[in-house]
């Protein structure tokens, strides 16, 4: 029997069984589901996939009327706990901006912003990372609590006609973040296919 009548009588049986036993047929011919490859997803490391979209109010990091630069830190982990016992610890966070990485941290990244400047940057995404935090290094503010937390998404990729196979994986994040005189003042997560200019610029 050729493939072609192999397809066929594979799809002839499923729709005999019925939408209920479709799951259960697939996989007993070599397919998955969904729910099944979700917990098979490997966290793996990916170049350029976390992208931070930075923009600089003209107040940024003011102190006695005069903005500015504004160092900014990019946590990666793979326990959203670790960002919040992070948030509220402020050596923790201060230890980070001087370069000091706690055994929970999986990748950091140390970035700068000037007042007035809407910045691209991109980062990789570590081995294991699930979880990105976002904390900025204010000058005279207390720097617990300042933080803001992302999970990174997945996406589903099907292959096969009539015996389907699923594989789940960590697809790219895209931060739009908006930081000003005293705390980040705005942030939202954008679909992962984003199309952002790396071009930066400045208003000054």
């Amino acid at each position: 029997m050729g493939t072609a009548h192999i397809h066929l009588a594979l799809a002839m049986l499923i729709v005999s069984l019925g939408v209920s036993g479709c799951g259960t047929l697939n996989s007993m011919v070599g397919g998955n589901s969904v729910q099944e490859a979700r917990t098979k997803i490997v966290w793996n490391y990916e170049k350029g996939s976390i992208v931070v979209l930075a923009e600089g109010q003209p107040t940024l990091n003011q102190v006695s009327g005069k903005s500015h630069t504004l160092a900014i830190l990019i946590v990666q982990v793979n326990d959203m706990n670790q960002l919040v016992k992070m948030n509220e610890n402020e050596n923790a966070i201060a230890g980070l901006l001087e370069g000091k990485l706690g055994s929970s941290v999986l990748a950091v990244n140390h970035f700068y912003l000037e007042p007035s400047c809407n910045k691209t940057y991109i980062a990789d995404r570590a081995q294991n990372a699930k979880y990105v935090g976002v904390f900025a290094g204010y000058f005279d503010k207390p720097k617990e609590g300042f933080g803001k937390f992302y999970e990174i998404g997945t996406q589903v990729i099907k292959s096969g006609r009539v015996v389907k196979t699923y594989t789940v994986e960590p697809e790219r994040l895209v931060l739009r973040i908006g930081f000003g005189s005293e705390s980040i003042t705005n942030s939202e997560t954008l679909a992962a296919d984003y199309k952002f200019e790396t071009k930066d610029s400045c208003s000054h």
